[in-house]
């Protein structure tokens, strides 16, 4: 058995995309990760759709530019985690999805006046943003069905479910 870590974070410093999502949800965090580590390097990874792009950073580095709010370990074989690797190294590189963020603004707003829905620019994980990224894993590689259109998944559901399956295991 392994663990991956979905981890919830926030920039050290000021950033307006960052305070855009964390004054529109109400929350501490405004991005999400997965942390896993490597048994071949022994070392920690993080895994994320973060600036421009799907990438690899170094927890060291990650955490010199942010702060970890909460991280929910998951149990997955070893199998699983080999492909999760596999599947992350497969995806490092393919763009982020600024569209897609625009079009979860414009879900969140809808929200607000009890309209729900669909994310106009969803693109079925030709990109990702963070939230889509992570809950594409465990649905993947963990055999957890995450209960919302990935497309349209907001970082506060997101946070909410796993604090709902972590509590369950």
């Amino acid at each position: 058995m392994a663990t991956i870590n979905v981890g919830f974070s926030k920039p050290k410093t000021w950033k307006p995309f960052a305070q855009l999502i964390m004054f529109g949800y109400s929350i501490p965090y405004d991005h999400v990760y997965i942390k896993f580590h490597s048994d071949y390097y022994n070392r920690d990874v993080i895994y994320q759709a973060s600036s421009t792009m799907v990438n690899f950073m170094s927890p060291v580095i990650f955490q010199q530019n942010n702060v970890i709010v909460k991280e929910f370990p998951l149990d997955i074989s070893d199998e699983n985690r080999k492909a999760m690797v596999g599947f992350a190294m497969d995806n490092a590189g393919k763009p982020y999805g600024a569209k897609q963020c625009l079009g979860l603004a414009w879900v969140r707003i809808n929200k607000l006046f009890g309209k729900s829905i669909n994310n106009p620019f969803s693109d079925n994980g030709t990109t990702y943003v963070c939230c889509e990224m992570a809950a594409s894993i465990i649905e993947q590689f963990d055999n957890i069905q995450v209960p919302y259109d990935l497309d349209t998944l907001d970082p506060k559901e997101f946070f909410d479910f796993m604090s709902q399956i972590t509590r369950k295991v």
